[in-house]
């Protein structure tokens, strides 16, 4: 479907062909299912919907990231301390050991050299299904001992029997070899998606870019093979928000 998509818009752009390409809907949307195993079945049908812009302009919400591992509307006040990521390497792996194991199609072999470290933040339940539609961005407060880091933001909905739906995923390198404060920016994958009433959302920050959607896991982007402590800052003055 992709595939004759692109044909089409060739065909009319490149070759003139009066193929009404140029009359459909500017974007089509595929809205994700709820769950993961409705993800992966090949029966679900995913709705679609269209639009005339993308991102869409809907009204932006942010959430900040709390000591407690929570999120909340408010910004924190006062002092303190956000939880540390430790990216630790197996000695004498390297990025020839790493293409040696399969690279990133080999994500178990990887994590077993590079062990994933993680940490989350839950908002609370929502009061009605809530949909996630665009664009949205995770900027992270980091005080890091080396300057060399990788950070991956993952976004879930958990229900109350604690099973969570992956919703979308994102990675952002810092290689500028400067300990110290950082300001990062994650912009995960674009998403249409609607979270139904009384999940949270959750958003997972971890060292390694583990992309592990209902199918087709893999480590995405190529880790770091320095150690390094990643500190996430998450008091009055280092607001880190989704």
């Amino acid at each position: 479907l992709q595939q004759d998509m692109r044909r089409r818009w060739f065909d009319r752009f490149l070759k003139g062909a009066p193929n009404g390409a140029d009359q459909e809907a500017y974007v089509e949307i595929a809205v994700q299912p709820p769950s993961n195993s409705a993800h992966t079945n090949l029966g679900t049908t995913w709705e679609h919907r269209s639009a005339t812009v993308w991102p869409p302009t809907t009204a932006l919400t942010r959430t900040y990231l709390r000591a407690n591992g929570s999120m909340t509307a408010t910004a924190p006040g006062g002092v303190a301390v956000g939880p540390t990521l430790a990216h630790r390497v197996a000695p004498g792996f390297d990025v020839t050991s790493y293409v040696a194991i399969g690279g990133g199609l080999s994500a178990n072999a990887v994590l077993a050299q590079i062990p994933k470290v993680t940490t989350s933040f839950v908002g609370g339940p929502l009061l009605e299904a809530t949909e996630l539609i665009g664009r949205g961005s995770v900027t992270v407060e980091v005080e890091d001992n080396t300057g060399l880091f990788q950070l991956t933001a993952v976004l879930h909905h958990v229900n109350a029997a604690g099973t969570a739906t992956w919703i979308t995923d994102g990675t952002v390198g810092e290689r500028s070899g400067q300990p110290g404060r950082h300001t990062v920016t994650i912009e995960p994958n674009d998403v249409a998606h609607v979270i139904p009433a009384g999940h949270r959302l959750r958003l997972t920050l971890m060292n390694v870019s583990d992309h592990n959607p209902p199918a087709s896991r893999r480590i995405r982007m190529v880790p770091y093979f320095t150690d390094t402590d990643s500190r996430i800052l998450v008091d009055a003055n280092h607001a880190s928000h989704l």
